[in-house]
């Protein structure tokens, strides 16, 4: 005899409509706070004022970061939803820990070995595209961007993404397997948007790179929700992590 698959949970058509709102909001608030970066730098005499904020991507994060939250808590407020049942959807059982770990390590190993490898068949030299992102900021950014960026980028992208608009994508027609393959490859691509440079050969780096590692973060939520909060531990250390060279450039 087969055991029935849960349901999932009933959620307004509203609620729906402001999952897939967020979701294309994510990466045009990227879009739109690298562009705001551009146009102050233009605004100070920079040449190429695009280009010379592809080194300030930490700082449009940030930004795209404060508008993400602050979108995430109206729609969570919208449906009186507090923000902790996002951060822990239920209580630990046995065995999470060490799942949990083992689950840990594989997307590690995805978010860090999988661009590597794409960026030696892009570039021929991984170190070649990483080196645009490196750029010294002034101190104010860099530190600034250490502090903040992968905080606000841990909450707002394992959040948004797992906590609120996959359950709800999943509730639709596109059931649960969907949902992971279009909030995945979402958060996977908006890699592409922070920095975004109109060059065929950056984009093309920059598009897959991280996919594998939303997917599988997707997929890991779908099946234990209450393994969330491993899952923002994951993406605030790989978060920590891409932005300490630009730091150490930049000090």
């Amino acid at each position: 005899m087969t055991v029935p698959r849960p349901a999932a949970p009933p959620f307004v058509p509203a609620a729906i409509r402001r999952a897939w709102a967020l979701l294309a909001l994510r990466p045009l608030t990227l879009l739109a706070a690298q562009a705001l970066v551009a146009a102050l730098l233009a605004a100070s005499g920079a040449t190429e004022a695009w280009w010379s904020s592809a080194a300030w991507w930490p700082v449009s994060g940030v930004l795209a970061n404060v508008i993400g939250g602050a979108l995430l808590m109206a729609a969570a407020r919208a449906e009186r939803l507090p923000l902790r049942a996002l951060v822990a959807p239920a209580p630990w059982r046995r065995g999470d820990v060490l799942v949990a770990a083992v689950a840990g390590a594989l997307l590690v190993a995805l978010a860090t070995l999988v661009p590597v490898w794409h960026g030696t068949r892009i570039w021929g030299d991984p170190s070649v595209g990483t080196a645009v992102l490196a750029g010294p900021l002034p101190a104010w950014a860099a530190w600034g961007s250490l502090l903040l960026f992968p905080v606000t980028t841990a909450l707002v992208d394992v959040l948004l993404y797992a906590g609120y608009v996959r359950p709800r994508l999943a509730a639709t027609r596109l059931g649960p397997v969907g949902a992971v393959l279009v909030v995945g490859a979402v958060l996977g691509v908006q890699v592409a948007a922070l920095p975004f440079l109109p060059a065929r050969t950056f984009v093309a780096w920059r598009l897959p790179m991280l996919v594998p590692y939303g997917l599988a973060l997707l997929a890991l939520i779908s099946w234990r929700p209450r393994l969330l909060p491993a899952a923002l531990a994951v993406a605030f250390g790989l978060a920590l992590a891409a932005v300490v060279p630009t730091w150490l450039a930049s000090t």
